[in-house]
């Protein structure tokens, strides 16, 4: 298998599939060669709208609903709203509309890096992929990063996430019936779906931009499951940042299992064999089981 790096604003997160979470200077990238795509036309409004072209845009997904199945992609376009472009004076790019104390708390904890294992925590600590896209929207000069919880029934039966542009809407029941460990994996499998959408953006002749054109393509441009394939291939990195913020405390097989939840459509999942154990967690922590290894936000 091809391993693409992804490079995070400069920083070069390097082989994700092997969880390698530091990086050094950028690795280079890419141009575009694929003759179905082109540059954004005259007759766009916005270059900046323009995505991944062609009939649907690359830019909303859904996350998974209660029975581990895929979300709807619902009628979302990658276009921007007001609140996603970063006013020049503006230091904290993470707008938290949450207004929920728990989920705050996730999110503040998600941008820390993994202490564990280090000897000296004030030397800083490991990255990992959730705390680099939380900081390059922290750090962004042009974009913010918005969480909000919303009721989701409009989009798909179920669907516990979903991100528009630079929007990401939980929904409401999720937070409600939820462990706070699912909530973790549904904010780590959003904003991997605005950093998609970054890059897109800002990098349209990087390596991840030429290999989710190819993903489109070959998906018939359906945007939500094009990102789901890439998705898959990097649910190594997902299971890492899951475990760090909770601390390590289950083993990493356990947070690969729950990082599934919403790629169902991958072909990567569907190649797996232990589709009913991963179900099985998906389930318990989905709606705080007895078996579940987290509690819900209201305990």
């Amino acid at each position: 298998m091809e391993v693409v790096e992804l490079l995070i604003d400069g920083w070069d997160v390097g082989t994700l599939l092997d969880c390698v979470c530091v990086g050094g200077t950028s690795g280079g990238s890419s141009s575009d060669t694929y003759e179905d795509w082109s540059t954004p036309s005259n007759n766009i409004k916005n270059p900046i709208d323009w995505s991944l072209g062609h009939n649907n845009n690359l830019g909303s997904g859904a996350g998974s609903n209660s029975n581990g199945n895929s979300g709807s992609n619902g009628d979302n376009t990658n276009e921007l709203n007001t609140e996603d472009i970063k006013p020049w004076w503006a230091e904290d790019g993470i707008i938290d509309n949450t207004n929920n104390p728990c989920v705050s708390e996730i999110i503040n904890t998600l941008k820390q890096k993994d202490l564990n294992g280090t000897l000296i925590p004030n030397l800083g600590g490991k990255t990992h992929l959730s705390q680099m896209i939380l900081e390059l929207f922290n750090s962004s000069r042009e974009y913010n990063l918005k969480f909000s919880i919303v009721q989701l029934d409009d989009i798909g039966e179920g669907v516990n996430g979903n991100t528009n542009g630079f929007h990401v809407t939980l929904d409401t029941d999720m937070i409600d019936e939820a462990t706070r460990l699912f909530i973790a994996k549904t904010i780590i499998h959003e904003s991997l779906h605005a950093y998609l959408h970054y890059i897109t953006r800002s990098k349209q002749n990087s390596t991840i931009t030429s290999v989710l054109k190819m993903y489109h393509k070959l998906n018939n441009y359906k945007s939500n499951l094009t990102e789901h394939q890439f998705m898959g291939e990097y649910v190594e990195a997902l299971a890492y940042s899951l475990s760090a913020y909770d601390n390590h405390r289950q083993n990493i097989d356990y947070y690969k299992a729950l990082s599934w939840a919403g790629l169902e459509s991958s072909s990567s999942y569907k190649s797996l064999t232990n589709k009913t154990e991963i179900q099985r967690i998906i389930k318990n922590e989905r709606d705080s089981r007895r078996s579940a290894k987290s509690a819900p936000c209201d305990s």
